[in-house]
Order: C-alpha cells, then structure tokens, then sequence
C-alpha cells in the first residue's frame, strides 16, 4: 500500500535545493520524487539524510554508472545482470558473490551512484514533486548516508558549471567529432572519456551521443568539454537548437496519478473536489510571515476577503500549484465565505466570540479579528 502525499509542488516555484535544505532541517524520513516527462527519480531520506536514490532511466542505473567508470567489464555486467535476475537479488551482492568487487567497492560506489542520480536533479528546471512518508528499500549493502545539506551545496555547484559548460556547448544538438586521425588518442582518457571518444561517429548529436553512452548527463557533458578543450574531440557543426520535447506535467496530473495508484493498492478512495466548488472557497494565510520571492504576490492577496477565482490571474496554472503547495503544508486555508461576511452572520445570529471558528485561524488566535 503505497504512503499518502504529505507535501506536493513544482520545480519552478520550490527548487532542488530548497527541498533538500527543507528535509535536513526537519529531520525528514520518506521518499522525495520528482517526475518530468516520462521521467522519475525517487530520492529516500532517512532522519534528514539521503540514503538512497532510483532513477527509471536506464542509463541512470547502478550497472550502467560501473562499467562507464571502469569499476566492471561489460562482460562482467552482463554475467552479474543474468545471475541477479535469476535469483531475484541486487546488482550489488551479487558482483561481491561473483568475486568482481569487493563490499567496501560497492559501498562507495553505491554511495557515489547514489549522488550523481540526485545532483542531476539540480540541471531540471522544470518538473512536479511529491513528498510521502515512506520507508526506504532495505538493501544487503546499504551505502552510507549522504548529508543532505552538503548536496544542496554542491547541487548548486554543479549548476554553476554546467552554465560554464553551456557557454562552449549551448544545446544538445552540437555534433561533435574526433580531432585527426580515427585511432585511439594516446594519453591518458578516464573510462568515460574512452567510451564517448568511441561513441563519436560526426553525426550524432550531443543528445544521441548522451543516448549512446548513458550515465549522469553532467558527468557526460563535463567529459565531452574537457575532451574538446584537450583537443581530442572537435565540434563539427552547432546546428539550430530544436524546440524541446519535454513536456511540463501539471501538479493537477502528478495528485491524480498518485490518488489512482493508491486506490489501486486497495487504499480508501476519495472523491477530488470539483475546480468550479474549489473556485467558489476563500483563501486565507495563516502562517504569520510570508514568503520572500516570487510567491509572495499571490499569497499577500489570499487574506481572507476575496474569492480564488477572483484571484487568479494570468498564471492561473502556476497560482493554483501554489495554493495546493501552501495547503499541503498547512500554511494557508480555505473559507467558505470572505471574513466580513462570516463576522456578519455571526453578528446576526449573536454568536459569542469563541464559536466563530475562523477566527482561529487568524495570526491573532482565538481573538482574531473584529
């Protein structure tokens, strides 16, 4: 049965970092999951540390990150891959039982996969995100935990350079080629390195080079530019950038999603509530101080007076993922009536202070507002 949604909102609005930050401080344990496109990468944390990161991308996998950095053979992998789908074990196990690396290799490799599938995360600038109270997958190696606020700072890192990056390799449809003579570069090339050097035929695009090779797309960027700056790969044609297939989910489509997975697992169903009775309720803050970037505007006109449809404007799309945000965090509430006109039929009805539940609500408690 899957765990119910306890914090939910859009890359745009709450970054990477924010959230990590968020479950460091509040000593966090649950599963973080992010989704763009068809893409998901789910993130569990354990007291406010991260223990474990899955990514539904196969070039992402555990395999894939040790035979790109040299840690195994293909051949290897192909061997512990068959064993470790015949006997329903992990990849990890099984490559110490076949004597290919030691427990303390897979440890720290697993520990190191485990940050280049999260640190990707911080090159999304776009993407929906849930937060559930979920324990994470017992694993036969565990790797040792990584600080969440030491991946925040070096999340921002690595978006500092791949903007560097991006100043010599603007898109995914450079081309890029070998520099002379096709043979093998002499000197020395890391592994990932020799894999996208054999990769390289003058026609792929970045894009299809990165679908070729696989593992972290930053990683793989970084090893591409210091193989050009090196002079062992040239870029052969820049072309146009095409227009981007990713397609922006909805936080509207992840709830759903989710709600019919749990129904699926056998969980009470729940009726959603419709948009045109969602739009008729008034928005209240109540969490005292508001935010201090770009949400504060719709949340300083969610005060208690006017309708949701009467504020939402323009970013209609984006207001509503706020308010849902806000809402799964306890920080904002709904009326069924703007404040006046509760305080009104209270009056009417001569109801004494302490009914008027509303009030609350109010930064001022139980007093309230008059």
């Amino acid at each position: 049965m899957l765990a119910a949604v306890e914090f939910s909102g859009r890359l745009a609005s709450i970054p990477a970092s924010d959230l990590f930050q968020w479950a460091k401080n509040d000593r966090r344990t649950g599963a973080l999951v992010v989704r763009r496109s068809s893409r998901e990468k789910r993130l569990y944390f354990q007291d406010g540390q991260l223990v474990a990161a899955f990514s539904d991308n196969p070039a992402e996998f555990y395999g894939q990150y040790l035979m790109l950095n040299g840690y195994v053979s293909e051949a290897d992998l192909v061997r512990a891959l068959a064993f470790a789908a015949e006997t329903g074990r992990r990849l990890g196990s099984v490559l110490v039982e076949l004597g290919v690396l030691s427990t303390e290799s897979v440890r720290t490799t697993l520990r190191d996969h485990i940050q280049d599938v999260t640190l990707d995360l911080f090159l999304w600038d776009r993407g929906v995100f849930f937060f559930e109270a979920s324990e994470p997958p017992q694993e036969a190696i565990p790797a040792e935990p990584l600080d969440s606020l030491f991946l925040a700072m070096e999340g921002a890192r690595w978006l500092d350079e791949y903007r560097r990056i991006r100043q010599v390799l603007p898109h995914n449809d450079v081309i890029l080629r070998r520099h002379g003579t096709a043979e093998v570069p002499s000197g020395d090339l890391a592994p990932l390195e020799l894999w996208i050097w054999s990769k390289v035929n003058g026609r792929r695009t970045l894009a299809q080079l990165h679908g070729a090779v696989g593992g972290s797309f930053f990683r793989f960027l970084a090893a591409a530019l210091s193989l050009c700056v090196r002079e062992v790969l040239d870029i052969a044609d820049m072309q146009q950038a095409r227009q981007s297939s990713t397609r922006e989910l909805s936080l509207a489509d992840l709830l759903v999603d989710e709600a019919q997975q749990r129904d699926s697992g056998g969980e009470e169903e729940t009726t959603p509530v419709p948009l045109s009775t969602l739009e008729k309720m008034v928005p209240l803050w109540i969490a005292g101080r508001l935010p201090s970037d770009q949400r504060r505007s719709f949340y300083a006109r969610c005060d208690g007076t006017t309708r949701l449809k009467e504020l939402l404007g323009a970013n209609r799309k984006a207001e509503l993922d706020q308010l849902f945000v806000a809402m799964g965090r306890g920080v904002l509430a709904l009326l069924p009536a703007p404040l006046s006109q509760l305080e009104a039929a209270a009056d009417r009805q001569k109801a004494p202070a302490e009914t008027r539940w509303w009030r609350r609500l109010l930064p001022g408690g139980a007093e309230g507002k008059s």
